[in-house]
């Protein structure tokens, strides 16, 4: 297996980052944002610039292999989620129609009626992402484990995330990095323009150290250990 290191996303890294981003879920993206897939990875690079929004450089990890980033972990904690879901609302407003903006906030409810509310003191692994041709490497696990890390120094006891029902290989690696089913919703209504019929909600607890800090009191972003 290749030596995997793992590092903070740049703000000039918004090609790379808006594309791993889109690789997340192609078809969702296009169907909530509304757009055609070049215009979304072009918006996704003008946010990822942005920092504070759901999709910024600023809650991103790179991992990199014989010095070429291949994948990515983006997340926050359930008490940074709201600020960051603001932060987006700014960063569209005047970027897109109002009539786009109406469509984005339709489709949008329709996709979060499948995704419970992540809870204050949970890290939520947003989108992982590994290029095509870096795949069955270890990536994936390897930037799980940095969410770990990053929970924890954020003072957060588990981490979550959300699959697509139809995204097997995706929650056999979930599993065997030891998450959990915590519950399955489903709308129809998605099957139709994205191909998946809903979410599954998973988490890991994390073991609590007696120096864990309460959520919250965790340092920033930027300075969290590194993996090596």
């Amino acid at each position: 297996m290749p030596e995997i290191k793992t590092r903070p996303a740049r703000p000039e890294e918004a090609a790379l980052g808006a594309h791993l981003i889109f690789l997340s879920g192609p078809a969702a993206f296009a169907y909530g944002l509304a757009l055609p897939p070049e215009r979304v990875e072009a918006l996704l690079r003008s946010l990822w610039a942005r920092p504070g929004n759901l999709f910024s450089h600023s809650w991103s990890y790179l991992a990199v292999v014989n010095g070429q980033a291949q994948g990515l972990l983006l997340g926050y904690t359930g008490a940074q989620l709201p600020g960051a879901m603001l932060a987006t609302a700014r960063a569209l407003w005047g970027r897109v129609s109002l009539r786009q903006l109406a469509t984005m906030a339709r489709r949008g409810w329709q996709l979060q009626r499948i995704s419970p509310r992540v809870p204050r003191g949970d890290y939520y692994i947003a989108h992982l992402a590994v290029l095509p041709g870096a795949r069955r490497q270890g990536i994936g696990a390897h930037l799980l484990g940095q969410a770990e890390r990053i929970a924890r120094q954020e003072g957060c006891r588990r981490c979550s995330l959300d699959v697509f029902i139809e995204n097997e290989a995706a929650r056999r690696l979930y599993q065997r990095t030891g998450y959990a089913v915590e519950r399955t919703l489903h709308n129809p209504r998605l099957v139709g323009p994205t191909g998946y019929s809903g979410l599954t909600r998973m988490t890991k607890p994390l073991p609590v150290s007696s120096g864990q800090p309460h959520l919250g009191a965790g340092r920033s972003r930027r300075t969290v250990s590194q993996a090596r």
